[in-house]
Parts: structure tokens; sequence; C-alpha cells
């Protein structure tokens, strides 16, 4: 199979939602991250999507609509889900809610819940309303890999495996949706993203976070939702990840540093902007300021991905601190880094 990337017009997106209707899968930008779109009606396509991408099959998907009158006909829609979907759709937010029979539970991962999100992404929400089906789409990456954020990511994981990537040019957050279960009380914000759980909690303001956003989750946990797994987002080099006060953080990090070199590892550090001359004859990489978070998010998989691009071995990486996307970007690192976090305000 010939994998061809197709500028975004109107003949094309049409052609990529005739590909879909037959049961193929296509790579879809949308405001997040590029999605391995299908079917979600047809068990096979879905299975397929597990297949090319390697992915547990127990491991949920989310469907994507592109308007509010799909949702009767794949969920028991409750009246705090239409609230939030109402302040927040179309966006970066998946809400999980009971699922209909309509989903196959390859879907679902067997579980009575569906992930249901209506993108902003323009062309996501045309190629949905052209195919005339809801799409199935996870990110369009190997599993367990660093999500892709432009159309060149989406063509080295699947070329020869997917007919069409539509390039939608590089995507706007970067990260993966909030995820939040509103099914049943108490409602839980499973995968943290772009909106913020204070902003949901202005919608419902007893929503909780999963203990499973920071820690590492028991070996018999059920994914409720994308991102819960284990080890993911990950490079190829191994990353560790440093926390604590700025100054006791940089000299950690360049006590190891200097150890792998001693090692003959290749190795790299990612640091802010402002703490970069912290490491003096390091090689460093900056990821922004640790006052614009969003900057971080929108690059931050595409630096994971260049670091095997340029053969690093080893990482040891500043992290970002918990408020509003900070928490989205410290859940993604942390997987990254296969939980393996220095606190050094905890080292005596």
């Amino acid at each position: 199979m010939k994998t061809e990337i197709l500028k975004p017009t109107k003949e094309n997106i049409n052609i990529a939602a005739g590909s879909i209707r037959k049961g193929e899968l296509v790579g879809m930008p949308t405001e997040t991250v590029y999605g391995l779109a299908a079917n979600a009606l047809n068990p096979d396509s879905v299975k397929n999507i597990y297949s090319v991408k390697g992915r547990p099959s127990n491991n949920p998907l989310i469907v994507h609509i592109a308007d509010f009158n799909e949702l009767d006909k794949i969920c028991y829609i409750n009246d705090d889900a239409i609230k939030l979907a109402k302040a927040f759709w179309p966006g970066p937010l998946t809400i999980l809610q009971y699922k209909k029979d309509i989903i196959p539970d390859a879907v679902t991962g067997s579980l009575n819940t569906v992930a249901i999100r209506m993108p902003s992404n323009k062309i996501a929400r045309d190629l949905i309303s052209m195919s005339g089906l809801p799409i199935a789409a996870p990110s369009a990456n190997k599993s367990g890999r660093p999500s892709p954020t432009l159309p060149e990511h989406v063509y080295k994981d699947f070329n020869g495996l997917i007919p069409y990537i539509i390039d939608g040019g590089q995507c706007e957050i970067g990260l993966e949706s909030t995820v939040i279960n509103v099914a049943s009380k108490p409602y839980t914000v499973l995968r943290p993203g772009k909106i913020s759980i204070e902003e949901i909690r202005q919608i419902l303001p007893d929503v909780m976070l999963s203990n499973n956003i920071l820690h590492e989750p028991s070996p018999d946990t059920v994914p409720e939702s994308p991102g819960m797994m284990y080890k993911h987002y990950a490079p190829n080099a191994k990353l560790i990840l440093v926390s604590g006060d700025r100054f006791n953080v940089a000299k950690k990090i360049n006590e190891l540093y200097n150890k792998s070199l001693i090692e003959n590892s290749r190795t790299k550090i990612l640091c802010f902007d402002e703490n970069a001359y912290l490491y003096p004859d390091k090689s460093f990489i900056k990821i922004g300021s640790s006052k614009h978070h969003e900057e971080l998010a929108h690059k931050l998989f595409a630096l994971l991905r260049s670091l095997d691009e340029m053969g690093v071995e080893t990482v040891y990486s500043e992290v970002a601190d918990l408020g509003g996307i900070g928490l989205a970007i410290m859940n993604r690192m942390i997987r990254a880094a296969a939980f393996n976090i220095i606190d050094v305000d905890k080292i005596k």
C-alpha cells in the first residue's frame, strides 16, 4: 500500500472519508494530536487500529463526532455531561458516558462506557461529516511512542500501512484531550489536558482527579480511558525527570550528566529557557519558559521524537509545575519516563 499525504481540500477530505467508509484507516489532524481514524461502528476497522498500532485491545478508544445530534445514537447522555459539552465543545474535552449497543466492544475495551469528543479542528469535523459516521481515533503513533503533532510523524510510523494522511500542519495544542468520566459519581478526570480541572470545576464543582494521573498504576489496573497505561509517549532514550527547587535540580542534573559522560552515554538535558545558564558546558535543549506551559505542550511530543533522531541515549529533564496545563505536561512526561523521577527536595 502506498501512503499519500493529502492537502486538506474538500475533494481530498471526501476521498479520505470514502476510504473510512470502506473500512480503511486514515491519518486525521485534530487540534490536540493527529488521530488514526476508522469507522467506529465497524468492529473489523476498529480491530485494525489495534493491529497497526500494536496497541493492547483493552485500551479504550475515543469516538469523535461532528454534531451534538449524534450523542443520542451512541450513548446515554446525562444532564451533567451535556453541561460540559455545551461549555467546552467543540474542543479538547473527552466525556465518558454509558454506551449504547451500536458501539462495538472493540472500541471500549469491553467496558460499558464510551469516550466521546467533538474536535474543534475544522478538517477533523469535515472528515467526520463527510464520512457520515462517528470516527474512532486514537493518536496516530505506534503504541507507547510519542504522539504525532505533524503529518510527517504519522507517515514515519504508518507509511505503507494506511492509504491517506490529511495534512493539517502542526497541531495547535500538542497534547491529547482532557478525559473525564461523567457516567457515574464521583465524576473523575482520568487524563488531564488543555482544559484544566480548575475550568471543569467551574461547571461541575465536585469533580475529582484520578490518583493514576501522577502515580504508577497497579499491574491489575483496567484502563478506563486512553493514556492510563504504565509507560506511554516514550522516546527510545532513557528519560529521567528531576523535580524540586530549581537550583537543587540543576545541581543534581549536572551531577548525573557528568556521570553519564564517564559511561560514554549520549546524553542531553531538557531545561527551561531561564535555567539554561545553570548547565555550563553541557549539551542541553531549551524547552521554553517555565511561565508559558502552552509553548512546552505545543512542542513536547515533537521534542521527544527529535531525541531519537539525534541518537540520544539518556535524557535528564526539568519538570513543569502542576498548575493549569502543567498537570497534563507532567502526566505525559512521567509516563514517558516510566515513572522514573527524582525529587531532590526529599533527598537527605
